[in-house]
C-alpha cells in the first residue's frame, strides 16, 4: 500500500476512534451545551471543477451514500430499498427522501429514520434534515455542492455542532478526490541495447 494510502487509512481511524470516544458517555459527559435552542446547523460548500451536476449527483449516491464516502463508518444498505441505509457502529437509520430536481440542478434531502441507541438520548426524534444541492458553478464548467444539515440536539450542542461539521466536511473532501483525476507521474527512459563483442 502506498504512503497516501497508509495516511488515508490512519487518519480515518484516528478520526473513528476519536468519534467513538466522543460518543461514549465518559466521552459525552464532560461537553457543556452551549445553545439555547440547541440546534445544530451545517453548511459546508465545495467546488469540483470540470465535473457536471449531474455526474457529482450520482457519484455523490454511489459512493458516498451506498459506500460511507471515506467516513470511519460502515454503511448497509436496505436489502428492500437502497434508497435506506443503516450507519454501523451507531445503528442508526438514514433514508433519501423525494429528489427535487430540474434542469439546471440537482437537490436530495435525507433524514435519519431511526436514532439508534447512541443518538436516541442525544438528539430529538424527526428532527433532522439533511439537504445535499449539485448546482452548476459560476463559469458553468463544474459543480458547487453545497450540503446542508439542521437537527436539534436534546444535550451536549457544541459536541454535536463539531462533530457534524467535522463529518460533512471530511464526506466532501472525500468525495472530490473520489472524482478528481488523481495526479499521474510519469517519467520515460530509453532502453540502450548493449552491443554484443
Amino acid at each position: 500500500m502506498s504512503y497516501f494510502g497508509k495516511t488515508i487509512l490512519s487518519k480515518n481511524f484516528v478520526i473513528f476512534i476519536f468519534l467513538c470516544y466522543l460518543c461514549s458517555v465518559e466521552g459525552l459527559r464532560n461537553v457543556p451545551s452551549y445553545n439555547s435552542n440547541n440546534v445544530v446547523d451545517v453548511s459546508i460548500s465545495k467546488q469540483i471543477p470540470q465535473i457536471s451536476p449531474t455526474e457529482v449527483q450520482e457519484a455523490w449516491l454511489d459512493y458516498t451514500w451506498c459506500q460511507g464516502g471515506g467516513l470511519p463508518l460502515l454503511v448497509q444498505l436496505s436489502k428492500k430499498n437502497r434508497q435506506k441505509r443503516t450507519l454501523i457502529p451507531l445503528f442508526a437509520e438514514e433514508i433519501l427522501l423525494e429528489d427535487e430536481s430540474n434542469i439546471k440542478y440537482f437537490t436530495q434531502d435525507y433524514k435519519l429514520s431511526e436514532l439508534g441507541p447512541i443518538w436516541k438520548s442525544e438528539i430529538e426524534p424527526d428532527c433532522h434534515l439533511g439537504t445535499v444541492s449539485f448546482l452548476p458553478n459560476n463559469n458553468n464548467d463544474g459543480t458547487e455542492l453545497l450540503w446542508n444539515v439542521t437537527f436539534r440536539t436534546q444535550q451536549r450542542h457544541a459536541l454535536w455542532q463539531a462533530v457534524t461539521e467535522q463529518s460533512i466536511d471530511q464526506a466532501c473532501n472525500s468525495l472530490v478526490s473520489y472524482l478528481v483525476e488523481p495526479i499521474k507521474y510519469t517519467q520515460t527512459m530509453k532502453l540502450r541495447r548493449r552491443r554484443k563483442g
